[in-house]
């Protein structure tokens, strides 16, 4: 019975990665390599940005991983993603640890540094009186963490707003809580100028379903 793709990686039209629930492989315009999950293990062993090699601002981050069998039944080859998220959903979808060297140092990519420093700031926030946390869902971003923040207006209004402005002054959001901090905070990041990262912290951005407009001082944990 043929066993479903659930992860893959397409390096070109010739030459991918496909894990599927039991096996991973490596094909390539030469060959064609297999890895049994259960009897694999992973290595990160090199690292290297490249700000260039993308059109996004964070450019792309090359992560090597050696595959090696536990019983010594097929020779160690290696794969490659390109980013820290990727490696985590690969990570994920194998089920299996993928080590990484004590020397080496993957570099956190720009939008998880901002969210960081958001989850901070919304820390320092004054909190929103929640009745019945317990009948909280699941953040609808990333379904691991019970929805943890509210928007709710707690910031100071400029008194000299440009015209163009009126319109966007932050207000509270009547929807219920929905969303985890760090997940809102990528959702902030996404709404910003992507070319000026500097600024993105006063920046504003609309709820993600009510549109309603609202600011990092505006996000504020549930007590």
């Amino acid at each position: 019975m043929r066993e479903p793709l659930i992860f893959s990686i397409n390096y070109t039209a010739y030459s991918k990665v496909m894990v599927t629930s039991e096996w991973l492989i490596r094909i390539s315009n030469y060959n064609v390599l297999f890895a049994q999950i259960s009897d694999s293990r992973f290595f990160v062993v090199n690292s290297n940005d490249h700000p260039y090699l993308s059109n996004e601002m964070n450019g792309i981050q090359l992560i090597d991983i050696r595959v090696e069998s536990i019983s010594g039944v097929f020779k160690p080859f290696f794969i490659r993603v390109n980013s820290q998220e990727m490696l985590d959903n690969l990570r994920d979808t194998l089920g299996r640890p993928i080590e990484i060297s004590e020397s080496l140092t993957l570099a956190q990519p720009l939008h998880d540094r901002f969210v960081v420093e958001f989850v901070k700031l919304v820390k320092s926030n004054p909190k929103y009186k929640c009745e019945n946390k317990e009948s909280l869902d699941p953040c609808l971003g990333c379904s691991s963490t019970t929805s943890e923040v509210k928007i709710n207006k707690t910031c100071v209004d400029s008194l000299i707003l440009a015209a163009d402005e009126g319109e966007r002054r932050c207000q509270s959001c009547s929807c219920r809580p929905m969303w985890c901090a760090r997940c809102m905070g990528r959702i902030f990041a996404s709404k910003q100028n992507q070319q000026t990262p500097e600024i993105w912290m006063a920046g504003r951005a609309p709820c993600p379903t009510c549109r309603a407009t609202f600011c990092a001082l505006d996000v504020c944990f549930l007590e």
